[in-house]
């Protein structure tokens, strides 16, 4: 349990204690005071025990409505995922293909440049043999 949480936890009961307080207060005095008020006790144990069930009611809603919330947030998290991984997976087959296809084209291109220079080179030839 970490520190946020046990602060939130004080948070949620310091109305509890607010409204105990006094009548530990009343009981205490009256201890003092020699009176031994066994019906304050009991009222004090009551409420308590009431303020307590209430408190844990609270509580255990507060975090069943969270965990729905988490649990939701989940679900969506891990269909975005798998939308990710299937997004991935085409892009790698479309950078494959593109790949493939420049790698045809560098192919091509080399011929074209070759031939490109065999004809350069077969008119040069022409021209100094027409010239002669």
């Amino acid at each position: 349990m970490g520190w946020l949480e046990v602060l939130a936890m004080l948070k949620r009961l310091l109305p509890l204690l607010t409204r105990v307080a006094p009548l530990l207060e009343t009981y205490v005095g009256g201890r003092l005071a020699g009176r031994d008020d066994s019906a304050a006790l009991e009222r004090i144990a009551v409420d308590l025990k009431h303020d307590l069930i209430s408190t844990t009611a609270a509580h255990r809603t507060e975090t069943e409505a969270a965990l729905a919330e988490q649990t939701a947030h989940l679900r969506e998290l891990t269909e975005e995922v798998r939308r990710l991984r299937a997004a991935e997976g085409e892009s790698a087959a479309k950078l494959a293909d593109v790949q493939q296809r420049l790698a045809a084209m560098q192919s091509m291109l080399r011929l074209l440049a070759i031939g490109m220079a065999l004809v350069f080179v077969a008119i040069v030839v022409a021209a100094v043999l027409l010239r002669r």
